[in-house]
């Protein structure tokens, strides 16, 4: 369902949807299951190593097509788990039927394995599936292009960006809320809008140490340096340059270093971050700022 409705979101706004192979074989694996869910992790290694095989041959659209193809079989047609019933998803959308012979044999699990943990390590394994990511560094990857001080700047707003989605989520949702009702209904909507804006910068700081401490700003980081490798290395290839993750060397780090602290002993010093919503914005890039160039690795 969860496939459905992304390629459907596709379809109608501006998102680009990449299928990601993972495996309940490879994250149930060595578990103590019932008999029955047993049997279908046996099978499981089967259907996601002929994906594997789809997408390594074949690439990223013909793996979309062979997912819709063999999920439509397993659960609108309700065929059996079978290798016949994947030979027949092959043949729906025209892949080669050899491929077939990749189901039987663990020559590519390590592959296999390293995608399902790409896809499911960020999260932990206490979660359902599928499991969506979100690229959140495309506009520091194209900024990296232009300057690379510019493209690490703009790392950060990625935790300003979580906060303040989920400050607005829960201050609209508690509008239809009976014991809140009363409060936001006494407010204008400007003044509904500037209360939403205060009450983000109030917690942005220690909202930033739990999304530091939990490692979600260093993967930030690890997600802009690796995507933009990738770019460098898909644009340009020979002509690469990988100094596009570089804040700034020399002098220019040094003022960059010496502002950030001036900023944060002004801001600290006065207590400005409380006073005002925009100080308190300020206060809280300074800080992501300073943790993902100059904080601890």
């Amino acid at each position: 369902m969860t496939s459905r409705w992304l390629l459907e979101v596709e379809r109608v706004r501006d998102v680009k949807v990449t299928f990601h192979v993972m495996s309940l074989s490879v994250l149930n694996e060595g578990r103590d299951l019932p008999e029955k869910y047993q049997e279908l992790m046996d099978f499981g290694w089967q259907p996601v190593r002929v994906a594997m095989a789809v997408e390594r041959d074949h690439g990223q659209q013909a793996l979309r097509d062979h997912y819709t193809a063999i999920g439509t079989r397993f659960h609108p047609k309700d065929e059996p788990s079978t290798l016949a019933t994947i030979s027949a998803a092959l043949a729906d959308v025209g892949l080669p039927a050899s491929l077939i012979d990749a189901a039987t044999t663990d020559a590519a699990d390590a592959d296999l394995r390293r995608s399902h943990h790409e896809g499911m390590d960020p999260v932990g394994f206490d979660v359902g599936t599928p499991v969506i990511h979100v690229n959140g560094m495309g506009g520091a990857v194209v900024a990296s292009d232009l300057n690379s001080t510019l493209g690490v700047m703009i790392v950060p707003l990625a935790p300003l960006a979580t906060l303040a989605s989920l400050v607005f989520m829960l201050r609209v949702c508690g509008e239809s809320l009976p014991a809140f009702r009363t409060t936001f209904e006494a407010m204008a909507a400007p003044e509904r809008r500037r209360s939403h804006i205060m009450i983000a910068a109030i917690v942005l700081v220690p909202f930033l140490t739990v999304y530091a401490s939990q490692g979600l700003l260093k993967e930030d980081t690890v997600s802009f340096i690796r995507d933009v490798t990738l770019d460098e290395t898909v644009s340009h290839f020979f002509r690469a340059h990988y100094d596009r993750t570089l804040i700034a060397e020399g002098w220019t780090l040094f003022a960059i270093v010496a502002i950030a602290l001036v900023i944060r002993k002004v801001i600290a010093g006065y207590g400005l971050a409380s006073k005002t919503a925009g100080w308190g914005l300020v206060a809280g890039y300074v800080e992501a700022l300073w943790m993902v160039t100059l904080g601890p690795p």
